[in-house]
């Protein structure tokens, strides 16, 4: 039935897409529009990376974006644009908007390296972003991640104060192991490095199957499900259970015999 649809021509329907920009080409019809099928050439914010983007299901104006003079996506490369110091280049992801002030620069940098010396107390002033920073006479006390962490104590760089990153700390901290369960001292660079503790103790809990313990070193499973293979003989007498090590009694056998079973005296026969 025709009844309630609006009559419709032989023109093309030319009404906008919900991507904003094209326009529907199919004949003139009743309804919404089919989706955009158009594919479009995007650029990054930064401007070194493209790609296809199709306008279905883009939110209304994305397929103008891609004409944009300051790029449509991030390809999360380093952006690398040049920073309105002219001396360096931006190191954040691909991003849109402006690119943050150059971080070396005297507006922004007004204490020494170690953060705890005001520029205007050393009585050196900087003109530009490629002006070192000076040093003052402190110790560098900068927070490490090592140490007694836990107790608000942590390590600090001992060195005077310095450019660049802080060496790997000379102490040792005490961490504990892996299951809880003691505690060891170690370097800190090998902490930094993610280096795992190890206990000797050999964990005595039962696994799921109530019959084998788990034995292992260090232990931190907290399910001890028993990758053991059962073995148990089946009510079939001919056949093990290739199931895992589990509670309880085992699944009936799942083989099936076709051999026709005989008494000892032949005079009674089990047929498949």
């Amino acid at each position: 039935s025709q009844a309630g649809r609006a009559p419709t021509c032989s023109s093309t329907c030319g009404r906008a897409l919900a991507c904003g920009r094209h326009q529907c080409a199919s004949a003139c019809h009743d309804g919404p529009c089919d989706a955009c099928e158009h594919q479009l050439e995007q650029t990054c914010y930064c401007g070194r990376n493209k790609r296809q983007h199709s306008c279905a299901g883009s939110p209304l104006g994305a397929c103008a974006a891609a004409d944009s003079a300051t790029g449509s996506f991030s390809c999360n490369d380093p952006c690398h644009r040049p920073l309105t110091c002219g001396n360096h280049l931006c190191e954040l992801p691909c991003h849109s908007g402006p690119c943050p002030a150059c971080q070396l620069s005297p507006e922004v940098v007004n204490t020494c390296h170690c953060g705890q010396t005001m520029l205007t107390e050393l009585a050196k002033s900087r003109e530009s972003c490629m002006d070192p920073i000076p040093t003052c006479r402190l110790k560098c006390n900068k927070v490490r991640t090592c140490g007694p962490v836990d107790k608000g104590e942590p390590h600090r760089c001992l060195l005077d104060c310095h450019e660049g990153a802080c060496r790997p700390c000379p102490a040792r901290s005490e961490r504990k192991c892996q299951c809880g369960q003691s505690k060891q001292k170690l370097p800190c660079k090998e902490l930094l490095a993610g280096r795992v503790i190890v206990c000797e103790r050999m964990c005595n809990a039962k696994r799921s199957c109530g019959r084998h313990r788990c034995n292992q070193r260090c232990c931190t499973d907290g399910a001890h499900v028993c990758m053991l293979v059962c073995g148990k003989r089946l009510q079939c007498n001919q056949h093990k259970c290739e199931e895992l090590c589990h509670r309880g009694h085992c699944d009936r056998c799942w083989q099936t015999i076709f051999d026709e079973l005989r008494c000892g005296c032949g005079a009674e026969v089990l047929y498949p």
